[in-house]
C-alpha cells in the first residue's frame, strides 16, 4: 500500500512537471498579454492571477516559476540577445518549445514593459505629480480624455488587466471613470445642440432634436452594455473552458492542435498610449 502511494505521487510530481503543447500555448497567451506579478520587496513571484488566466491549476508555483525562466531563455536565445542581468538560468529538465523571433520579441517588450509599469512606475511615491504633467491629449485620443487623471487610470487599468483587449477590458472596467466621461461628454454634445436648435428659432426643429436626445440616450445605452459583456466575456469564457481542462491533457496526446496564439498589435492605440507614459516616466518616475 505504501509503496503503491510512492508511484501514485512520483506520477503525479512527473505530470506537474511536464509541460504539453497546449499548456505551453496557454502560458504564452497570458505572458505575452498579462506578463508577470512579481514582488520586488520579497523577490518572489505570485502566480495565483496568472494560473487563473492561463488555467494552469495543477502547475505549482515552483513549476511555472522553472518554466518562466526557460521561456524568457528561449525568447532571448531565439532573439540572439544575451542573457539579461539578473536572469535566472534555465532548468534543463524542463524543456520549452521555441517560437518564431516575432513574437519573441514582441513577448520580451511586453514584459518588460508590464514588468517596470508594476514594479517601478506605479510604486513611486512622485507618480501623481508627474502625471499632472502629462502632455494635453493629441487627435489620437477621444475628446473626452481627462488629462493626468485618465493617464494614471490606464497605467492602473494596464496593471490590472494587462494588454489584451484594452478597448474593452481597460476602458469598460467601471472601477475607472473612462465611460461616465464619455456619457457626460455625450450628454453635453447633446445639450448644447438642443440649445442651438432652440436658438435658431426653427418651428420644426425642437422635435427634431428631442428625437436625436433620444437615439443617442439609446445608443449610450447600448454601448454601455456592450462594453460591460465584452469586460465579462473573459471572466465567461475562462469559466466555460475550465470544464474542459480535464480533456487538455487527453487532446494534446492525441495530437491536437492548440488554440492559435495572440495575434494582438503593439500599434494599438490604447498599448501605444501606455507605452507612452511609462517610457517618458522612466527616467523621472521609475527608481534609480
Amino acid at each position: 500500500m505504501e509503496a503503491a502511494c510512492k508511484l501514485k505521487e512520483m506520477a503525479r510530481r512527473q505530470k506537474q512537471h511536464r509541460w504539453t503543447r497546449r499548456e505551453q500555448s496557454d502560458f504564452y497567451r497570458v505572458v505575452s498579454s498579462y506578463g508577470v506579478d512579481f514582488d520586488p520587496e520579497s523577490r518572489r513571484f505570485r502566480w495565483g492571477r496568472f494560473r487563473s488566466l492561463a488555467r494552469l491549476d495543477r502547475k505549482t508555483d515552483e513549476n511555472l516559476t522553472k518554466f518562466y525562466h526557460g521561456f524568457v531563455a528561449m525568447c532571448r536565445q531565439v532573439c540572439r540577445l544575451p542573457p539579461a542581468p539578473g536572469d535566472e538560468p534555465p532548468d534543463p529538465s524542463v524543456p520549452v518549445t521555441p517560437i518564431s523571433s516575432d513574437r519573441a520579441a514582441r513577448t520580451l517588450r511586453r514584459l518588460t514593459l508590464l514588468r517596470r509599469l508594476r514594479e517601478q512606475v506605479l510604486r513611486h511615491p512622485l507618480l501623481p505629480t508627474r502625471l499632472a504633467l502629462c502632455p494635453t491629449p493629441g487627435p489620437d485620443l477621444p475628446s473626452w480624455w481627462q488629462r493626468g487623471r485618465h493617464d494614471g487610470e490606464l497605467l492602473h487599468g494596464a496593471a490590472r488587466h494587462g494588454l489584451a483587449r484594452p478597448e474593452a477590458a481597460i476602458l469598460g472596467d467601471p472601477d475607472f471613470s473612462f465611460l461616465a466621461s464619455r456619457c457626460r461628454f455625450l450628454r453635453a454634445q447633446t445639450a448644447a445642440a438642443a440649445c442651438g436648435a432652440l436658438q435658431g428659432g426653427s418651428m420644426g426643429q425642437p422635435h427634431r432634436v428631442v428625437v436625436e436626445e433620444e437615439e443617442e440616450e439609446e445608443e449610450e445605452e447600448e454601448e454601455g452594455e456592450m462594453m460591460g459583456k465584452m469586460a465579462a466575456n473573459g471572466s465567461e469564457s475562462s469559466s466555460s473552458s475550465s470544464s474542459s481542462s480535464a480533456e487538455e491533457e487527453s487532446d494534446d496526446e492525441r495530437g491536437a492542435v492548440p488554440p492559435p496564439l495572440s495575434n494582438d498589435d503593439d500599434d494599438n492605440e490604447v498599448i501605444t498610449k501606455i507605452t507612452t507614459i511609462t517610457r517618458n516616466g522612466a527616467g523621472s518616475v521609475a527608481p534609480n
